[in-house]
């Protein structure tokens, strides 16, 4: 995770009309639905213009931030408790934990304007649409919507998320069967440059990371149950196959054509080891349920890129399948699954090259996940 600045998290609230799987070309229609209000409403809340924090509080995109920012502190606090630190923010009182990320909206709320105007100039559906395309199979048939919600604060600990929301009445339910939301944090982009242009292209940029993971997502749930994950190393593996491929897409985007580094190759390595060691431990029969959550966890929101063990490994693999195999090949594993996924990478590595192993021919598929 790089440093930031200033931060403005981007919600995205994902629904789908439906997977099809066909044997035509592909058929492939993302769309976005966007609305910045809780991002313009706190900015004017910070520039003293409004004082109806009920108000704030209660729109879609600012409950989506709140929550996942918790989540994000593995604690529990009360909605109080969000209110007490943007009054205390906005009057200037700074404290010792900034929780849910209010202090760059304190300090940089003009520049977090101009970058919401900018987005609104930018065609974000088309541009992140084609992007996309080229990474899944040809013969999956994709129609989604997305409603996208801008807002100006978040947790610090992750740049994105997708979080899967079901709406009951006005409060967001998080559930496996909701709806896929994506959250964005954009505020490193804002502190990277000066250049508003630069910082909404490397908006776009998390933006076609995050759709990546909502389509990712709902293709899952049309494989069958021979392809889903069964055990606790499999939703890991799971996780691996789509930050990995999520995180590829980023990297080709922030490349342009320029070499990867030979750190790169060594974090990714590491990373690979790492992601062994962790399969090992949950073949372990007793291993707690708070152990596994803790360990999936760290393997993308342990705030730097070579700490997200399953990050780092996942986008090592899918660099080495694409560069190696192809495109096609690659993009195969998505209506394959995260199995197709360790075979792809696997054959790269039968063929000769010198890759760092990936220990997963022995894992245990009797103990059920939760």
């Amino acid at each position: 995770m790089r440093s930031a600045n200033t931060l403005c998290l981007l919600l995205v609230l994902g629904t789908f009309s439906g997977v099809l799987y066909s044997q035509r070309h592909v058929s492939f229609s993302v769309e976005f639905i966007l609305d910045y209000s809780s991002a313009e409403e706190l900015v004017e809340f910070f520039a003293w213009r409004h004082s109806n924090i009920e108000r704030l509080i209660s729109l879609p995109g600012t409950k989506l931030a709140r929550y996942t920012s918790i989540l994000l502190t593995r604690e529990q606090y009360p909605l109080s408790d969000f209110i007490e630190h943007l009054q205390d923010m906005r009057a200037g009182v700074l404290r010792e934990t900034d929780r849910y990320g209010l202090t760059p909206i304190h300090q940089y709320r003009e520049e977090v304007r101009s970058l919401i105007t900018q987005l609104k100039k930018l065609q974000l559906d088309r541009r992140i649409s084609a992007t996309l395309e080229g990474y899944f199979p040809r013969d999956l048939r994709i129609h989604s919507t997305f409603y996208v919600y801008f807002v100006a604060f978040g947790n610090e600990r992750a740049s994105a998320v997708v979080r899967r929301v079901e709406w009951v009445g006005s409060e967001p339910l998080f559930a496996d069967d909701g709806a896929p939301t994506i959250l964005v944090n954009v505020a490193r982009y804002v502190g990277v440059s000066t250049n508003v242009l630069t910082q909404a292209h490397a908006v776009m940029t998390t933006l076609v990371h995050e759709a990546f993971h909502a389509v990712y997502e709902n293709v899952c749930e049309y494989q069958p149950d021979s392809l889903k994950p069964q055990t606790p190393a499999e939703m890991l593996l799971q996780l691996v196959h789509n930050e990995g491929i999520a995180y590829y897409i980023t990297l080709e985007l922030e490349l342009q054509g320029n070499q990867i580094s030979k750190q790169w190759f060594e974090q990714t390595r590491q990373a690979i080891e790492t992601l062994n060691s962790v399969l090992q431990e949950l073949q372990n029969p007793s291993v707690s349920p708070g152990r596994v959550r803790e360990l999936i966890l760290n393997a993308n929101l342990s705030g730097s890129f070579s700490s997200n063990y399953g990050v780092a490994a996942g986008q090592r693999m899918a660099y080495e399948i694409d560069s190696r195999l192809g495109r096609r090949a690659l993009a195969e594993t998505i209506k394959g699954g995260f199995k197709k996924f360790l075979e792809r990478y696997r054959e790269c590595i039968e063929r000769g090259a010198d890759l760092p192993v990936l220990m997963t021919d022995r894992l245990n598929t009797k103990k059920k996940a939760n």
